[in-house]
């Protein structure tokens, strides 16, 4: 019986600050940017994507909503809402020419003033994404110009292509914040075993265990002002090339329109919606453009009307079944020879599940998910003595991931690498029969044999190279 305790990984620990993050769409408000571990020699790539400076979700969707709110300023009368046809990737792959075209409302004052005679002398859709990013250190945009947006995806803005202005609509002034929901001192992790020896000198053991997984996880969800949960409303719409809605019943079935859009918003247990314009409920003060009419609008610090993206730490009971054995035999060369093996199946453990397709149309909590998993792990092991006191150590492992889903990682829903999965390489797809290769040597050294060195190196399956040397 012991005291549950968690795990703890550089980026993905108890030290993740759980204050409100947000801006208010001003450089020198900024109150984000504050990762975790920040320059932390270990922080793998996973944690980085969750409460990294600079890539992590929980500071990249403050500012996608401070982006959000300056571009819905542009569009005073009617916010973003009415944009379900313009996507993310439109805007940052049109050329200035393309944009000199387009017929902004004459409240976009700061997209003419980058647009300029739309002759080619202008800015371009991603250089103007860019200036709206500059103010924020986060990984929002990466392409230079529109030729070069999406062609490599390395940054926010380039995952989510699809998303519609009027989803970004829900975005507006979003703030972020980070929670745990770990185990209480007073809870217990229980386990039992039995040993056993066989006549012919094998020892063996039967073991299982109730108990919380170490490996922390975190489950994403939109939150109103009062902490409740938003709900998410989907809605698709089809287009013409040109801009025009398909709206007819028949038509759509019939496939008679150029391409369909999904955008999202976000609502509350009473129906009223958050973000930029109120598109439901009867609460007038719902939305941060209060009046069509009159253009009135939130001011920078009433965030009672923006929506807030919660990140939450956990960790999940599993039960796990296993055993081990060891045994031993003499080698006219090897000397003694042990051989060793454990084998560990887990129930009810979580993964990390990422969908693309729902990252590109800007659904955060859909993205990635954390889903029932079980797993199925075992190590061989051999031991010698050599150079008549060196420990050699060869190891075998292999860890099955029994619920693995193997979708397409450049568009798909799949189980993601969680050590690895980033920005900046496509979220890495896991491996569903991951192996393992070790060898451990081991020596003591001095006059009487108090000292010890030891050099572990290993090799994960997907290029994961290690190495460690230490002396006591």
């Amino acid at each position: 019986i012991s005291q549950p305790k968690e795990n703890v990984f550089a980026g993905l620990n108890r030290g993740t600050a759980t204050g409100i993050r947000t801006n208010a769409n001003t450089p020198d408000e900024l109150t984000t940017g504050n990762g975790t571990d920040t320059g932390n020699a270990f922080l793998m790539m996973g944690p980085d994507s969750i409460t990294g400076e600079v890539n992590g979700f929980l500071n990249i969707a403050p500012d996608l909503g401070s982006i959000a709110a300056g571009f819905g300023g542009q569009f005073t009368n009617q916010g973003l809402k009415d944009y379900k046809h313009f996507t993310v990737n439109a805007f940052n792959t049109s050329t200035n020419e393309a944009l000199g075209q387009m017929p902004f409302p004459a409240t976009a004052t700061s997209l003419a003033y980058m647009i300029g005679a739309g002759d080619g002398t202008g800015y371009d859709g991603a250089q103007i994404m860019g200036a709206f990013a500059t103010p924020y250190n986060t990984n929002l945009i990466k392409a230079d110009t529109a030729a070069d947006f999406g062609v490599v995806k390395d940054s926010a803005f380039e995952y989510m292509g699809n998303t519609t202005f009027s989803t970004f609509d829900a975005f507006w002034n979003a703030r972020s914040e980070y929670t745990y929901n770990m185990p209480s001192d007073n809870e217990l992790d229980f386990a039992i075993k039995t040993s056993q020896t066989t006549k012919s000198g094998a020892n063996y053991s039967l073991n299982f265990s109730n108990s919380y997984d170490k490996n922390p996880i975190i489950t994403t969800t939109w939150r109103g002002s009062d902490g409740g949960l938003l709900t998410q409303v989907s809605e698709t719409n089809y287009f013409m090339f040109n801009g025009t809605p398909v709206t007819d019943a028949a038509e759509i079935a019939a496939g008679n329109f150029d391409y369909p859009t999904e955008s999202l918003y976000l609502e509350d247990a009473d129906g009223n919606s958050y973000g930029g314009v109120a598109v439901a409920g009867a609460d007038g003060e719902m939305g941060s453009m209060d009046d069509l009419t009159t253009q009135g609008h939130m001011a920078d610090n009433d965030w009672g009307k923006s929506a807030t993206l919660r990140m939450e730490q956990s960790v999940v009971k599993t039960k796990n079944f296993g055993g081990s054995f060891d045994t031993s035999f003499n080698n006219s060369t090897l000397g003694p020879v042990v051989v060793r093996g454990e084998v560990l199946y887990t129930q009810d453990g979580k993964q990390p599940v990422m969908d693309k397709a729902r990252l590109s149309v800007g659904d955060l909590p859909g993205a990635l998910t954390m889903v029932d998993a079980d797993r199925f792990k075992y190590v061989l092991g051999v031991d010698i003595t050599v150079l008549t006191n060196m420990l050699v150590s060869g190891q075998y492992i292999t860890d099955r991931n029994l619920d693995f889903i193997d979708g397409d990682q450049d568009t798909g829903r799949y189980t993601a690498d969680y050590a690895t999965m980033h920005l900046s390489n496509g979220f890495n797809k896991g491996i569903e029969d991951k192996q393992f290769y070790s060898l451990f040597f081991s020596k003591p050294f001095g006059e009487s044999g108090q000292h010890r060195w030891n050099n572990i190196t290993m090799y994960e399956e997907g290029n994961g190279n290690w190495n460690r040397f230490d002396i006591d």
